[in-house]
């Protein structure tokens, strides 16, 4: 089941000024707003993948999707082939770095 951005719920920030920005961005992105850049797109998520694995190496672990909105496979191949792309990483380099278990 697909939910929205928009409906899903989260717990209450404490800095509330960050979580109504969260809450546009968001919403924007939700709504497949053209608006946003190519680069500010790429920012959010640069910025996303530092601080998700930088929780994941102090020992917490979580899905890196909300748990209420569906991502289709497609979806997770595509973005995975693109960071792979990005790092200039192959499939094999990844398969490599799963068998020798990943220092997370």
């Amino acid at each position: 089941m697909s939910i929205s951005i928009e409906t899903v719920s989260r717990p209450v920030k404490a800095d509330s000024k960050l979580a109504a920005a969260v809450d546009r961005v968001t919403a924007a992105l939700g709504a497949d707003d053209a608006g946003i850049s190519a680069e500010a797109l790429a920012l959010l998520l640069t910025q996303a993948t530092r601080c998700y694995v930088q929780r994941l190496q102090q020992g917490e672990y979580f899905s890196p999707f909300h748990p209420d909105i569906e991502i289709t496979a497609t979806e997770a191949m595509i973005l995975s082939t693109e960071v792979l792309k990005s790092a200039d990483l192959q499939l094999f380099e990844l398969g490599m770095w799963q068998s020798m278990g990943s220092p997370t």
